[in-house]
């Protein structure tokens, strides 16, 4: 296995969730927060691609064994950045218990996390178009 960490980009994000039974192997791996994040963390890229949004620039780095991978701590204002939300809606989201978060200082958010919610996010906004269309 390389040593360096390889980055799933949007198009093979989409190709992998579109492909895979993506919502039968959440709910079969919902207790393991690793696999359920990463699974998350592709699904949010996927729907960023098909609908073409800017969110869908980046990719997601799996590091290497032992790595940080995703794991990295965020503020509201990047977290509010990255997402395209205000930082606003990110408080608002960590008071409701939508989005994790721990106090140190102000709130630090898990990069996986933020992913998780802004897949969510993606879901419900996809749900509302759904609604309207029909």
């Amino acid at each position: 296995m390389s040593e360096r960490p390889v980055i799933v980009t949007p198009r093979v994000a989409s190709v992998l969730i579109r492909n895979l039974d993506a919502r039968r192997l959440r709910v079969a791996f919902r207790a393991d927060s690793g696999v359920y994040s990463v699974l998350l963390a592709l699904g949010t890229l996927a729907v960023a691609y098909e609908e073409d949004s800017g969110d869908a620039a980046g990719g997601i780095v799996i590091a290497k064994p032992g790595g940080s991978g995703n794991h990295e701590c965020v503020n509201v204002g990047e977290a509010a950045k990255r997402s395209g939300w205000s930082p606003r809606t990110i408080r608002a989201a960590i008071e409701r218990g939508d989005l994790r978060a721990h106090k140190s200082g102000g709130y630090c958010i898990h990069s996986m996390d933020l992913a998780t919610w802004l897949f969510r996010q993606a879901q419900r906004e996809r749900r509302k178009k759904e609604k309207a269309a029909a």
